[in-house]
């Protein structure tokens, strides 16, 4: 029992080191909570009302009456109350004094709201502003100074909405997606982009590689067997240079039932190469158990052009399976 009790006690520790910050949330539409806490730190903001923020980012334009809105880090604090006729009040403590609403206290309650959009808050009534007066430069730049990950969803929200995106833009989205180190954020921001948005190779490149560094192969799959989808029309064949990435993104996967998703992809789209071809036949031989290849390389074989270098690396694949029963049937479609 003690034995349990220590381990359950270096457990926490290490939890503790490893996460020295707590994010607690509550977001409702007109109250809500946000906490960071780590050692001998805290910064939240808490709020209830409707709120509206000036259009120069450095005061609290409007808050519903009866409304508040408060921000601390640690003993620094900023809080704006409405009013029943709607008249906005300012506590403004810098942590060593509370502060009049001269010039001194408007810049510190300006620095203070710097600091909540950094983490996310008036997200979606500024992404539309910065869009009207900036367009998709503004949004993009202002994707940089969110802090919190999770708060730039707003801006990507209003970017993807936008129907300007061009190549370069959409490279230096996907180079923010590929930037972030929170892989459920990746995922769902790499699945919004649509086919006709890759049509650019050099886009579908970037997006690939994104793609690829995702950590979990479920994600990986997902996202792919979107960009492969075969009932997409007109259907286009893949461009070499992405054949070759998607067959090695998914010679990564953990789980051979995943490979197979992609593979058997890849074969309804059809290569529009030799080497294509080859490439995905090794791909199948490859694969661990041998059912697995012993279902995909007859669907090859109806489909690949029966030349002889391709025949020879069909036969080569098949001497993998170890079943005699599963290497006549693979060879008999082939013949």
């Amino acid at each position: 029992m003690k034995l349990t009790f220590f381990l359950i006690a270096v457990f926490l520790i290490l939890l503790r080191f490893c996460y020295p910050r707590l994010d607690l949330w509550h977001n409702g539409r007109e109250q809500g909570t946000m906490i960071t806490k780590g050692d001998n730190y805290i910064e939240g903001i808490w709020w209830s009302g409707k709120y509206r923020l000036s259009d120069d980012d450095r005061s609290i334009a409007e808050i519903s009456p009866g409304g508040y809105l408060k921000f601390r880090e640690n003993d620094t604090i900023l809080k704006a109350e409405s009013d029943l006729q709607g008249r906005i009040t300012y506590t403004l403590n810098n942590g060593r004094e509370e502060l009049p609403l001269n010039d001194s206290g408007r810049n510190f309650m300006a620095a203070q709201i710097q600091k909540m959009i950094r983490l996310g808050f008036f997200g979606e009534e500024r992404a539309e502003r910065i869009y009207r007066q900036g367009g998709v430069p503004a949004l993009l730049s202002e994707l940089s100074r969110i802090r919190m990950e999770g708060g730039r969803d707003p801006y990507l929200n209003r970017l993807f909405r936008a129907d300007t995106l061009t190549v370069p833009q959409r490279i230096e989205l996907l180079q923010i997606v590929d930037s972030s180190t929170n892989t459920t954020e990746q995922q769902n921001l790499l699945s919004r982009f649509t086919r006709d948005q890759l049509r650019d190779s050099a886009v579908a490149c970037k997006w690939l590689s994104a793609v690829g560094q995702l950590g979990q192969s479920y994600m990986k799959k997902d996202l792919l067997l979107q960009y492969l989808d075969t009932t997409v029309k007109p259907q286009e064949p893949l461009r070499a240079e992405q054949f070759d990435t998607v067959l090695a993104i998914t010679g990564r996967f953990e789980s051979p039932e995943d490979q197979k998703e992609i593979l058997e992809r890849l074969i309804g789209l059809s290569p529009g190469t030799t080497a294509g071809w080859t490439a995905l036949i090794r791909a199948t031989g490859a694969l661990q158990p041998d059912y697995i290849k012993s279902e995909l390389l007859p669907k090859i074989a109806s489909k690949m052009p029966r030349t002889d270098s391709l025949r020879a690396a069909f036969r080569m694949a098949a001497k993998s399976i170890q079943s005699d029963n599963d290497y006549g049937k693979v060879m008999r479609a082939v013949e």
